[in-house]
């Protein structure tokens, strides 16, 4: 009876975890169109033709559409495990094949966002791949860095 209890609190915890990350994790699953549109915005500066735009334009909208059934399954998989842990008996086996189903969905997507940020940098030319790399250089580092880029608390 207490390893179930300590069983359910650590997955209380873990979801708690999830609903408080999701938005963290929203950002991060959207950074394949990402690419695209961050390049687009830089079309002067990269010198990207009009072909060039279209074809970021089509793989950030393609990478939105693969990504909204499994967004939405996301977001469907995280209140069932929620629901599942709320009697005061859970079926561990059942929240543990949801929370597996859930990982997957996660790895999709963020499978889609890799494949379409490696689309969108397949877009460019040498040259404009190396006006990147100046510009990326440039900026400062956003690691361990919070909202609005002010430092994280220790």
């Amino acid at each position: 009876m207490k390893k179930v209890i300590l069983i359910s609190i650590c997955l209380l915890f873990v979801m708690g975890s999830f609903a408080f990350a999701q938005d963290d994790m929203d950002q991060m699953m959207m950074m394949g169109p990402m690419h695209s549109e961050r390049f687009i915005s830089m079309k002067a500066a990269l010198g990207l033709s009009d072909e060039q735009v279209a074809k970021l334009k089509d793989i950030a909208q393609s990478n939105k559409e693969k990504n909204k059934a499994l967004i939405a399954s996301r977001v469907q998989l995280t209140k069932d495990i929620r629901d599942m842990m709320m009697p005061d008996n859970p079926d561990l086996a059942a929240v543990e094949a949801k929370v597996k189903e859930l990982e997957g969905v996660r790895s999709q997507i963020m499978i889609n966002r890799l494949t379409s940020a490696k689309s969108a940098l397949n877009v460019l030319t040498k040259e404009q791949m190396d006006r990147l790399a100046k510009i990326s250089e440039s900026r400062p580092k956003m690691m361990n860095r919070g909202p609005a880029g002010k430092p994280k608390r220790p």
